[in-house]
């Protein structure tokens, strides 16, 4: 798994030397923009490796992300938007959103 901090399409050329040798990528948007601007984002990804998206991923965020067509996205790394205190997850609230978005 490779990180990669993706703000706008070019970064994307970031990971062209490391497509021979990782298998997911791991792209840390910033959804403090729009949901339509990431989205856009993403849609400009054309390599064959899937990604894992992580960066502040609220439930509303999922939700959307989750109906979007992004077939190259394995999953979404949630993180303190979803804690009841440092580290600790709110099994109920993750719970309800899987249920969701599934």
């Amino acid at each position: 798994i490779k990180t990669m901090h993706i703000g706008e399409a070019s970064d994307f050329r970031k990971c062209q030397p490391f497509v021979h040798v990782v298998d997911v990528f791991r792209f840390v948007c910033n959804f403090n923009d729009t949901i339509d601007t990431v989205l856009h984002l993403l849609k400009a990804y054309n390599l064959p490796q899937p990604y894992i998206l992580a960066g502040n991923i609220t439930a509303q965020t999922a939700r959307q992300l989750s109906s979007a067509n992004l077939p190259n996205c394995w999953g979404l790394e949630i993180n303190e938007q979803f804690e009841t205190a440092p580290a600790v997850k709110d099994v109920a609230q993750i719970s309800a959103l899987l249920s969701e978005i599934r």
